[in-house]
């Protein structure tokens, strides 16, 4: 049975009490874009997975830990390297491949250095909306 708040459509505020005395609150209702009725906590969940996935990824391949950057672009290069055949009556330069690989393993250290900021940043936002008991709010 439907509470008559959720029948009608109108959002209501579920609130409860994590264990270090947090409060939190999220928005019920069926007015939502993401399908209404269901509490907005997979929002919070998703921001934390993507914050320690794209943290670690990002600082192993900014500072090529255990060599993942140079072992990423080698795959990379290895997978891509049927489409760098050259037509004969075409003519192009030929780069050392240690110099197209120390290339790529720098924009690829680069790419790591943006994906551990971006994940830094997903973490402070979920952790302020956690703190703020704000429910994180979807880009409509």
């Amino acid at each position: 049975m439907e509470s008559p708040a959720l029948a009608s459509g109108a959002p209501t505020v579920v609130e409860w009490e994590l264990l270090s005395g947090v409060r939190l609150s999220t928005l019920v209702g069926r007015d939502e874009p993401t399908g209404g009725g269901q509490v907005e906590t997979w929002r919070l969940l998703a921001g934390a997975a993507m914050s320690l996935v794209m943290s670690p990824v990002g600082v192993a391949l900014a500072t090529n830990f255990r060599g993942v950057a140079e072992w990423h672009v080698r795959r990379s290069m290895g997978a891509a390297l049927p489409l760098r055949r050259v037509p004969p009556w075409r003519w192009l330069p030929e780069v050392p491949y240690d110099r197209r690989l120390a290339r790529f393993v720098l924009l690829e250290r680069a790419i790591g250095v943006a994906f551990a900021v971006v994940g830094i940043t997903i973490l402070i936002v979920v952790a302020y909306s956690v703190l703020a008991g704000q429910p994180l709010r979807a880009v409509k």
